[in-house]
């Protein structure tokens, strides 16, 4: 039997299950190279214990046990840019395209507005996106500021 949980600013997560979240998609996140700081970061910016506009989490676990685990964080933005980012999304390698198709679902039922997602060209993920109605706009492109620490001389 799978149960959804929802974490939001108002019913907050406890230390014990963010660790379980951060761990869980630390361990599950496929290709990407992301630091556990970050997974934490954008669950407090969820739970509002940074200041944000907030956001959310959905699991779904199976025997206590998490087996997806998305991260939303609101945007503050309306009709000029998504209300909402889904900035992390993470499925066991064995969990069934049914469980996920859930998880998504409740994702996507709990966000009030637009959800953005940022997904790399060879997500495995990238057409259960699309069936979900997601669409590719705009081709994203970051710039990165150097790193300007001065040497003393």
């Amino acid at each position: 039997m799978f149960k959804q949980i929802l974490y939001d600013a108002f019913s907050k997560i406890s230390p014990y299950e963010r660790h379980r979240v951060v761990k869980f998609l630390y361990d599950n996140q496929g290709d990407c190279e992301i630091e556990k700081n970050d997974i934490t970061s954008a669950i407090e910016y969820a739970m509002k214990d940074r200041p944000s506009f907030g956001g959310y989490i959905v699991t779904v676990e199976k025997d206590d046990q998490i087996v997806a685990a998305t991260v939303v964080n609101k945007t503050g933005m309306t009709g000029y840019g998504p209300e909402n980012i889904l900035v992390y999304f993470g499925t066991q390698q064995d969990s069934t395209y049914e469980v996920n198709r859930k998880m998504l679902d409740k994702t996507i039922t709990v966000a009030k507005g637009d959800i953005a997602f940022l997904v790399t060209p060879d997500n495995p993920w990238k057409n259960i996106f699309r069936k979900l109605g997601f669409e590719s706009k705009l081709l994203e492109m970051n710039y990165s500021k150097p790193n300007n620490k001065s040497k003393a001389s």
